[in-house]
C-alpha cells in the first residue's frame, strides 16, 4: 500500500469515522437511530467511514464456543451465535441466507480444534473475528436497502497491517497496526458515500487474522481515522460521554465536556472503562478530534477529546480499576546493590506479565498488576512467585482496587487535595504513586472499600464544584433525559422566592435577622415521615433550637435527640407532656456528673465511648442504653462534618465491641441498641441501608438490642448540579432490611435536613469595593451570625433578594464587618449590579446558624423570626 507524510496531505472530501460498539449495533431501533447520525453527517457533505464491533456478547459467546471445541461441546454456543444473528437479519428484513458463508467458516475451523483437540491463538483469532464480520455484512446490507447513497463492504484485514508482535498471546490476540495516512485506501473508497468495516481485526505479514485486543474496536476507528484524515473520529457507543467517575456507582458523575488528549488517555488507562486506552495515539499524532457520544442520546454533546493548550487546571475525574493484584518483594540486600530491580523485571518479563505502577523503598519494591492487561492465572501467578523467591521474599496480595485522582498538574493542587485524603485515615493503603505526567495520583487500597473512597473523593474533589465549561449534567440527569423524564435538576423554588416582598420588609435597616417558614419545616417533616420503615424519628435539636421550631416538630409526631443534659430539661420544660420514649440524650465527652443527671431523667439514652460504662458502671447497672459504634468511614464535605473514622471523636471501636460486651453482662448494663453516624450532607441512597447491616452484624455481641439507630446525615441540594436525594429508594432499601430482620426498630436522627432549607439569614449591604479583579459586598453581619462557610468551608447560596430578578454582571466575593480574613460568606457568586442597602439573602441557613454565632467583636448576631 502506498503512503504519504500526513502532514503534507489535503483531502479532497471531509471524512468523518464513527464507531458503533456492540450493544449499538444489537437491534432494528438502533439501527435506525445510526441512520439518522449518518444522515446528518452526509447532509453536511461528509463522507461517513463506520467501524462497528459484533452484536452485544457475542465475543464473549465465541471465546465460550472456542474453549468448548476442544471437548466437542461447541455445537449448541454455535447455534445461540447463529440464532441472535438470524434474529437481527428477520428484524431488517434482509435475506435469511446472508451469513451463510461466515456459519460455515466458523464451523470449519471449530471442527478443527475440535479434531485436535488443540486451540491455538491464531484459531482463536480466526473464531473471533467472525463476530465482527457478521455484524459488519448485516449493517452493510442494511444501510444498502434502506440508503439512496452508495455503501462500500471493506474487510478491515485487507487495510490494517500489524506493525509488530510480542511475547506469547500479543502475536495474534493483542496487536498494534501502522496508522499512517494512506493514499491507497483513500482512493478505494473515493467514489463512496458510506463505508463500513469491522473494528478489533487485522492481518499480520503473513495474511493471517490477528486481533487488536479486547475493546479494540475504539483502536481500529483511530487507526481508520489517521489513515484516511479524518475531520473527526467519533466513538458511539451506549452511554453519553466520559464521566467524572463512574455513573453505576457514583450517581453524581457529571459527564465532562472537554479533555485533552492526555487527560482521556489517562482516565482511559486508569479504569473507565467507555474507551480503550490505545486509542488516543493515533488520533493524537494525526492531531484528529475525537468524540465520544451516545447512540441512545445523538442530540446530547458527549465528551470532545482533542489537542488544546489546557485552560482547565484541576481534577477532573476519579476512577477505579478493579481487581488489581499487589506484588511485594522484600530483601535486605537491595540497598546499595546494583542490578536487582533488572532482576526481579526480567522474571516478569519471561511470563509476559506487564507491570502497573511501582513503589520502592530501601528494602522492598511494591508493584501492582492489572488484570485487564495480563493474564494472572492462579498457574502464571505460582510460577512468578517460584522464580521471584530465589531473589527475594515475595508476597501477592490479591484482592485489591487502584483508585485514581485525575487532573491536569495535580502536584500543583496537592493542597486542594490533602483534605479529601483523608477518605484513606481508616482504610489500609498499600501503595501510592503519582504519574510522572503530572495528571494522576493513585492509591492501591482493598477492594471491598475502592467505591466508597471514590465516592468520597468525587464528592469532595469535584461534586462540590459549581458549574464549568468542562463539566456538564449529571449521570442522573442524562438518565432522566433518556426515560423522558423532566431533565433540568435544579434547586426546586424556594419558600423565599415566593415571599420575597415579605422578606424584605421583615428585614431592619441596621440589623441580620434569620427567618425560619412553618410550611417548609413542615414539608420537611412528612418527608421524612414517608419513611415508614423507621419506627421513630428524633430531631437533632442542636441544629436549631428555636421554641416555634420545635413546636412545629412535637406536633408533626417527631422525637428529639439531645446531646447535653441542658438540652433534655430544655425540651422538658418546653413539652411537659412529653413521653420520656421522644427524647434520646447521648453526651459525649461530657462529665460523671451529666451522665448521672441524665439518667435519672428516663429518657432514652446513649453511649458513645468505652470510657464512662468501664469506669462508672455502677451509674449504669439495671439501666437500659444504646451504644453508639464508630462506622469506621466518615462521610461529608470537610473534616469537621464527618463524624465516624479513627481521627474523629465519636463513637465505640468495634474492636471494642466483644470485650464491652462481656463488661456490660457482668454489671447487669442492658444494651438494647446500637446506633451509628458517619457525618453529613450525604446523597448516596444506600448509605442507611449499610449502617443498617453493619450494626445488625454488631448484634452478635449484644443478644437483647431491639432498636439499630441508623444516624442522620441526609444532605439537601446546596448546588444547581447536585442530585436530590431521593427519599423513596432510602424507603425501598430500608424495607428491604426489615422484610429480613423485623425483629429490629429503625431510629433515624436528622438534624439539617429538618430545617436547613426551612430558614434564610436576611443582611443588608453595606459597602462594595474592587481591588485588581476582586469584587467584594460588604454585609452587615458575618461569621459571627453564620459561622459555617468560616468553619466548614460549607457553601451557602447568597441573592440579592432586593434585585432578584436582575440580569446577572459579575462574580462577587461577599464577606461581612468582622475583623479576620476568613469572614467570608461567598466566593465568585453571581450577583446584579448590588449598591448600599440591598437586602441580601443567604439560603439554606436554618441549621448550625443562630445556634453557633457568637458576639465577637461585640458585633450581637442576626436574631430570629418565625412565619
Amino acid at each position: 500500500m502506498s503512503k504519504i507524510n500526513f502532514s503534507n496531505h489535503q483531502s479532497t472530501q471531509d471524512c468523518v469515522v464513527l464507531k458503533f460498539g456492540g450493544t449499538s449495533v444489537s437491534t432494528l431501533q438502533n439501527w435506525q437511530n445510526i441512520q439518522e447520525i449518518i444522515k446528518g453527517h452526509l447532509k453536511q457533505k461528509r463522507k461517513v467511514f463506520i467501524v462497528h464491533s459484533a452484536l452485544s456478547q457475542i465475543s464473549n459467546l465465541l471465546t465460550q464456543v472456542a474453549e468448548d471445541a476442544l471437548t466437542d461441546q461447541h455445537l449448541a454456543g454455535v447455534t445461540k451465535f447463529k440464532q441472535q444473528h438470524q434474529n437481527l437479519i428477520a428484524d431488517m428484513g434482509l435475506d435469511e441466507n446472508l451469513l451463510e458463508e461466515i456459519y460455515k467458516d466458523l464451523e470449519k475451523v471449530l471442527q478443527g480444534v475440535s479434531l485436535l483437540n488443540e486451540l491455538t491463538d491464531r484459531s482463536k483469532a480466526e473464531i473471533l473475528a467472525k463476530g465482527e464480520l457478521a455484524s459488519t455484512i448485516i449493517g452493510a446490507a442494511y444501510l444498502e436497502k434502506t440508503m439512496s447513497e452508495s455503501v462500500r463492504w471493506l474487510d478491515a484485514r485487507e487495510w490494517l497491517l500489524a506493525s509488530r508482535g510480542s511475547n506469547i498471546h500479543k502475536d495474534y490476540l493483542n496487536v498494534d497496526c501502522d496508522a499512517e495516512f494512506d493514499e491507497e485506501l483513500t482512493g478505494a473508497i473515493a467514489a463512496d458515500d458510506i463505508i463500513i468495516t469491522q473494528g478489533f481485526i487485522a492481518s499480520n505479514k503473513k495474511e493471517e487474522t490477528v486481533l487488536i485486543g479486547r475493546g479494540g474496536s475504539d483502536v481500529s476507528a483511530a487507526y481508520f481515522a489517521s489513515k484516511v484524515a479524518a475531520i473527526e473520529c467519533q466513538i458511539w457507543t451506549d452511554v453519553p460521554g466520559m464521566f467524572t467517575a463512574n455513573p453505576n456507582v457514583t450517581p453524581n458523575a457529571r459527564l465532562i465536556q472537554r479533555l485533552s488528549y492526555v487527560e482521556a488517555q489517562e482516565i482511559a488507562a486508569m479504569g473507565a472503562k467507555v474507551l480503550h486506552p490505545r486509542t488516543m495515539s493515533p488520533v493524537r499524532k494525526a492531531n484528529i478530534p475525537l468524540r465520544v457520544k451516545s447512540t441512545l442520546q445523538p442530540d446530547q454533546p458527549g465528551t470532545l477529546i482533542e489537542k488544546y493548550p489546557s485552560d482547565l487546571q484541576g481534577v477532573c475525574a476519579v476512577t477505579t480499576r478493579d481487581p488489581v493484584t499487589l506484588v511485594t518483594m522484600e530483601t535486605l540486600d537491595m540497598w546499595g546493590q546494583s542490578g536487582f530491580l533488572g532482576k526481579i523485571f526480567a522474571v516478569f518479563s519471561q511470563l509476559d506479565v506487564s507491570i502497573d505502577l511501582v513503589s520502592t523503598s530501601e528494602a522492598m519494591v511494591t508493584v501492582s498488576l492489572d488484570h485487564a492487561q495480563n493474564d494472572l492465572s492462579d498457574e502464571v501467578m505460582d510460577k512468578l512467585s517460584n522464580k521471584l523467591s530465589k531473589i527475594c521474599k515475595v508476597k501477592v496480595i490479591n484482592s485489591c482496587a487502584a483508585v485514581s485522582i485525575i487532573g491536569q498538574k495535580v502536584s500543583g493542587i496537592l493542597s486542594q487535595i490533602a483534605p479529601s485524603l483523608q477518605a484513606f485515615e481508616t482504610n489500609t493503603v498499600y501503595l501510592m504513586s503519582q504519574a510522572a505526567n503530572d495528571l494522576n495520583i493513585t492509591l492501591v487500597v482493598d477492594r471491598d472499600q475502592a467505591n466508597k473512597i471514590a465516592n468520597s473523593l468525587h464528592e469532595y474533589l469535584i461534586g462540590s464544584k459549581g458549574n464549568t465549561d468542562q463539566f456538564g449534567a449529571t449521570a442522573t440527569e442524562m438518565k432522566r433525559l433518556y426515560e423522558g423524564l423532566e431533565t433540568k435538576v435544579e434547586v426546586a423554588s424556594t419558600w423565599w422566592e415566593h415571599k420575597a416582598k415579605e422578606l424584605i420588609d421583615l428585614c431592619p435597616n441596621d440589623e441580620a435577622v434569620y427567618v425560619y417558614d412553618q410550611e417548609t419545616l413542615s414539608k420537611n417533616a412528612n418527608t421524612l415521615k414517608n419513611i415508614t420503615a423507621a419506627e421513630q424519628i428524633f430531631y437533632a435539636i442542636k441544629a436549631n433550637h428555636n421554641p416555634e421550631v420545635l413546636q412545629n416538630f412535637y406536633k408533626n409526631g417527631l422525637g428529639f435527640e439531645t446531646v447535653s443534659e441542658v438540652e433534655v430539661q430544655y425540651v422538658l420544660k418546653l413539652f411537659p407532656e412529653i413521653e420520656r420514649s421522644r427524647i434520646l440524650f447521648t453526651p459525649n465527652f461530657a462529665s460523671r456528673k451529666e451522665y448521672a443527671a441524665g439518667l435519672k431523667t428516663g429518657v432514652n439514652f446513649g453511649v458513645d465511648s468505652s470510657y464512662p460504662l468501664m469506669h462508672w458502671p455502677e451509674l449504669f447497672a439495671g439501666k437500659e442504653i444504646i451504644l453508639r459504634i464508630d462506622p469506621k468511614t466518615g462521610k461529608g464535605h470537610h473534616a469537621y462534618v464527618r463524624t465516624a473514622g479513627k481521627r474523629s471523636k465519636f463513637g465505640i471501636p468495634i474492636e471494642e465491641l466483644e470485650a464491652l460486651s462481656i463488661h456490660c453482662r457482668k454489671h447487669k448494663i442492658k444494651v438494647v441498641g446500637l446506633h451509628a453516624h458517619a457525618g453529613s450532607g450525604i446523597l448516596q441512597t444506600g448509605h442507611w441501608r449499610e449502617h443498617a447491616e453493619l450494626l445488625n452484624r454488631c448484634r452478635e455481641w449484644f443478644r437483647d438490642v431491639k432498636i439499630l439507630d441508623l444516624g442522620g446525615g441526609f444532605g439537601i441540594q446546596d448546588k444547581f448540579h447536585q442530585v436530590p436525594l431521593d427519599f423513596a429508594a432510602v424507603q425501598k432499601s430500608l424495607e428491604e432490611f426489615k422484610k429480613e430482620f423485623d425483629d429490629v426498630a429503625i431510629w433515624l436522627e436528622p438534624g439539617r435536613y429538618l430545617v436547613a432549607e426551612a430558614g434564610a439569614l436576611l443582611t443588608r449591604v453595606t459597602q462594595v469595593k474592587t481591588k485588581a479583579d476582586q469584587h467584594f459586598i460588604g454585609l452587615n453581619t458575618g461569621m459571627n451570625s453564620l459561622i459555617r462557610p468560616a468553619l466548614y468551608g460549607a457553601y451557602h447560596r447568597i441573592v440579592n433578594l432586593s434585585k432578584k430578578d436582575a440580569a446577572i454582571t459579575r462574580s462577587a466575593t461577599v464577606v461581612g464587618p468582622i475583623c479576620e480574613s476568613a469572614d467570608v460568606m461567598g466566593r465568585d457568586v453571581p450577583m446584579p449590579d448590588t449598591v448600599e442597602g440591598d437586602v441580601v439573602l443567604i439560603a439554606n441557613a436554618g441549621a448550625y446558624g443562630q445556634v453557633m454565632s457568637s458576639s465577637y467583636n461585640m458585633r450581637e448576631p442576626a436574631g430570629e423570626v418565625v412565619i
